[in-house]
């Protein structure tokens, strides 16, 4: 608990760069997978992870107003799961991978939903400073509105990322001792289905009959090399 404790706490501070903050796509999870590896000391395993988890949110990017699912925090609750649990599901690694995929998705969606309320609570915020300039009639230091706001919006982002970690490790605490071997051959097509969809995520942004046709070339050799893996 105090290792959940501990990732939630850095990541919950590096995750307010999606919206909030700086805005380095430091928060994007190819880059917090592989800090999370380099934490963890398992660098290939979340690479893997955060490589497939990016795909799924290329297109959505959290411009001006528009609420869109938190991938980004999601990204870093299916990172640490699928590297703690990796040794536990040997045998079954794809199932191990639908599942952490599963909580990334859930997850993403709770925090879109946060990130409604965080907003509410920021024009809260800022509807203090406009009562407390009127009411002084002079200026009125912004500093600890917005630190307020900073540190709101990096509680619900720690209280996210180790609620996460800590159900999806009971739920898949529970899986372990069920999971269908017989249907163990059928789940490496879960990554052959993530691949898919992030090229479909691709051919969504890039409009040019000239990256539809590299794109796809590429796709096509991607997908024969992991079938024959």
């Amino acid at each position: 608990m105090s290792d959940s404790l501990f990732l939630s706490i850095i990541f919950g501070l590096i995750c307010l760069d999606q919206r909030y903050i700086f805005q380095f796509n430091i928060s994007q999870p190819l880059f917090t997978s592989t800090l999370i590896g380099l934490i963890t000391g398992h660098t290939q395993e979340a690479v893997y992870f955060g490589a497939l988890v990016q795909l799924l949110w290329l297109s959505n990017l959290p411009i001006g107003a528009s609420v869109i699912p938190d991938g980004n925090i999601a990204s870093v609750i299916g990172t640490i799961l699928y590297i703690k649990y990796n040794a536990i599901f040997a045998e079954h690694g794809y199932f191990l991978l639908l599942i952490s995929i599963f909580l990334v998705v859930l997850f993403s969606y709770v925090g879109g939903q946060l990130d409604i309320f965080a907003r509410y609570r920021n024009e809260h915020i800022m509807n203090r400073a406009l009562k407390s300039l009127r009411r002084e009639n002079k200026k009125v230091r912004l500093g600890p509105y917005i630190l307020a706001s900073l540190t709101g919006h990096f509680i619900i982002n720690v209280i996210l990322i180790f609620t996460g970690i800590e159900s999806g490790a009971w739920l898949l605490d529970i899986l372990y001792l069920k999971v269908p071997s017989v249907l163990n051959i059928h789940w490496r097509f879960v990554e052959i289905a993530l691949i898919g969809t992030g090229i479909g995520m691709i051919l969504g942004i890039y409009h040019s009959k000239k990256n539809y046709t590299l794109i796809g070339v590429a796709a096509v050799l991607i997908l024969i090399i992991r079938m024959a893996a």
